[in-house]
């Protein structure tokens, strides 16, 4: 199964989740990781390293586990898409407005449409969006969505 990976379920493997529910689909998708196509856009890596320093400078994680997770992710199949992304851009961005994320979130959005796949997250807003584009949601059944942020 095609399963497109946002960066909140990843880091959910390095520190779980307040709730129980999102940290035992985390663990139990780390756990099946060998049973899933896992594809994410090419941002994703940045993401997650920026989710890293975020947790490591907050102290809820000691570096030797950043480090730990850091070489358990490389050594993931975890494939990027390869697609040109300027092609993309229009649809990212028609993606973006129509329902309030950011680009980056959009991209995923985008790469779940394109691959057939489904989307793995935690982002609430993100998965209503998803939803909305005829995608299922990896393990979330919530459909409210989180309140909308602006971007400036």
């Amino acid at each position: 199964m095609i399963t497109v990976l946002d960066a909140s379920v990843a880091l959910a493997w390095l520190a779980d989740r307040a709730d129980v529910t999102e940290a035992t689909l985390a663990r139990h998708l780390f756990e099946e990781v060998d049973h899933f196509d896992l594809l994410v856009p090419q941002h994703w890596r940045v993401e997650v390293a920026n989710g890293m320093l975020r947790l490591q400078r907050a102290q809820l994680v000691s570096p030797a586990k950043v480090t730990l997770f850091a070489n358990q992710i490389e050594a993931l199949a975890i494939e990027s898409d390869k697609a040109h992304i300027p092609h993309r851009w229009a649809h990212i961005r028609l993606i973006a407005l129509t329902h309030a994320l950011t680009a980056y979130d959009a991209a995923y959005v985008e790469l779940a449409m394109r691959s057939g796949g489904c989307l793995a997250t935690f982002d609430r807003k993100l998965a209503d969006a998803a939803r909305a584009c005829g995608i299922p949601i990896f393990g979330q059944a919530h459909g409210i969505a989180e309140p909308i942020a602006a971007y400036g």
